[in-house]
C-alpha cells in the first residue's frame, strides 16, 4: 500500500507562494525606506558618523571620558527618541489620521 503525502506542492503553489512573500518584501522595504527618509529629514543623516560629524579616520582606540561634555556633543538620546516616535507613528496610524495629512 503507498503512502499518501499529506501535502503535496504543485509549482503554482508555489509560484504564488514566492509571489507573495515578493510583495510583502517590497511593501515593508518601501516602508523602511519611507522611514529613513523622515529620520534623515530631521538629521540630515541615518549614519552616526555624519550626525556626529566625525572625521572618518583611524581614531585612538582608548575611550573618551564619559562627562557632560561628552553627552553634550552626543546626540543619540534624541535620535533614539526621534525614531521611536516615528517607527510610533507608522505603527499606530489610524484611518482618521491618515487621511487628515
Amino acid at each position: 500500500m503507498k503512502r499518501a503525502c499529506l501535502y503535496q506542492t504543485s509549482k503554482r503553489d508555489i509560484i504564488r507562494h514566492a509571489a507573495f512573500h515578493l510583495a510583502l518584501n517590497k511593501k515593508y522595504y518601501q516602508m523602511n525606506k519611507n522611514t529613513a527618509s523622515k529620520f534623515k529629514a530631521c538629521f540630515g543623516s541615518y549614519i552616526c558618523a555624519d550626525i556626529l560629524q566625525l572625521k572618518r579616520e583611524a581614531q585612538d582606540p582608548s575611550p573618551s571620558d564619559r562627562n557632560a561634555e561628552y553627552y553634550a556633543k552626543r546626540p543619540c538620546a534624541r535620535c533614539v527618541a526621534v525614531a521611536a516616535e516615528i517607527v510610533g507613528k507608522e505603527l499606530f496610524v489610524f484611518p482618521d489620521e491618515e487621511n487628515s495629512h
